[in-house]
């Protein structure tokens, strides 16, 4: 039996943004309201960029005219390559049990643990990282490097200028809109949750991983064609950034805590602009010693590093008094002017016990 999906958070105030009880924010339509997911100026991907269009992608990985329909044999259509992004999608399909079927809903799971947020998730039945694997024994469109999209790749495949959807669906067909689809980014601040879209008003939110959602995969335009050759990616004006962050050993209350955010420039590229944030708990727990180069704006704390060389390191330290027992979470993260190929690096968290 197929189970409920998980139906998008209602979080936030009237306006479309906002903070729940537990501090999760909300996304607003088109952006993603995040305060570590570059949180200046920030525009609907599809308003400030022009799409390029799509291509339809064949079964055995070649390329295919807009008239292809979808079915099983090689020359059949079975995914969408966006032009734009060079990132090829997974197209679903309408046989109610098929392998791909728009229909199954999944767990979140990750075991990999530099990559789940430290935490798994619920590896119970029908689980995104069983259909992953799937998919890439399968082979689909000559590629066996599909993988989860990130929340940001998600994201920009919504589409605000059509009706009754927010996705493109001369492309992504059979795409049900009324619930969420996973991504693989999971929530900075709580381990247990992920960040999710819904396609049928564009926006974006954070759901249980033990709860069910759908799943659209995506891969980096590798197929294994000979038609279709190897996305390349363009270097120029895109950084590769890391964050580490460093908390104290063992904290009091009443006394100070110093948390260090070590930023590394893992490109061949000077990343410039750079910023590190810290996300920390309300002033009832805690009072925070704003550095110079530092400003705060409520529980954000954003700090200039400034430009970073390749291959280079940044640290950022800063400090503050707690004022009560229990568990303590901070919540840290780095941007830049340049786009970053890899932004599931970006944000870390740590938990202390304050006794």
């Amino acid at each position: 039996m197929k189970t409920k999906p998980l139906a998008l958070l209602t979080m936030g105030d009237s306006n479309g943004g906002g903070v729940d009880a537990e501090g999760a924010v909300r996304l607003v339509r088109g952006t993603w309201a995040s305060p570590l997911e570059k949180p200046v100026d920030i525009k609907p991907v599809n308003d400030t960029v022009p799409t390029t269009g799509y291509t339809k992608i064949a079964n055995d990985g070649s390329k295919l005219p807009d008239s292809a329909t979808l079915g099983t044999n090689p020359k059949d259509w079975a995914c969408t390559k966006d032009n734009k992004t060079g990132l090829i999608w997974e197209v679903k399909t309408d046989d109610m049990f098929g392998f791909r079927s728009k229909d199954w809903l999944y767990t979140w799971y990750q075991p990999d643990a530099s990559k789940n947020g430290g935490y798994a998730g619920a590896d119970i039945g029908n689980t995104t990282d069983t259909y992953t694997k799937g998919v890439n024994a399968q082979g689909l469109c000559g590629a066996t490097n599909w993988r989860m999209p990130t929340k940001n790749e998600l994201l920009g495949i919504v589409k605000s200028d059509v009706s009754n959807s927010s996705i493109d669906t001369t492309y992504f067909p059979n795409t049900p809109s009324n619930f969420v689809w996973w991504s693989s980014s999971p929530d900075v601040n709580y381990s247990s949750r992920a960040w999710v879209v819904n396609f049928k008003i564009g926006i974006g939110g954070l759901g249980s991983k033990s709860n069910t959602g759908y799943v659209r995969l995506v891969q980096d335009g590798t197929a294994t064609s000979t038609e279709i050759k190897p996305i390349v990616p363009e270097q120029t004006g895109t950084v590769d950034l890391s964050v580490a962050i460093t908390k104290p050993a063992a904290v009091s209350a009443n006394k100070k805590a110093t948390y260090k955010l070590t930023i590394t420039n893992n490109s061949e590229f000077t990343a410039t602009g750079v910023k590190a944030y810290f996300v920390v708990p309300g002033r009832t727990l805690v009072t925070v010693d704003i550095p110079k180069n530092c400003t705060a704006n409520g529980r954000i704390v954003e700090c200039t590093v400034s430009d970073l060389a390749a291959k280079k390191n940044a640290t950022q330290s800063f400090s503050m008094t707690v004022w009560k027992k229990g568990a303590l979470n901070v919540g840290a993260g780095v941007s830049a002017n340049e786009d970053d190929t890899n932004e599931d690096n970006n944000e870390k968290s740590a938990v202390i016990l304050v006794k």
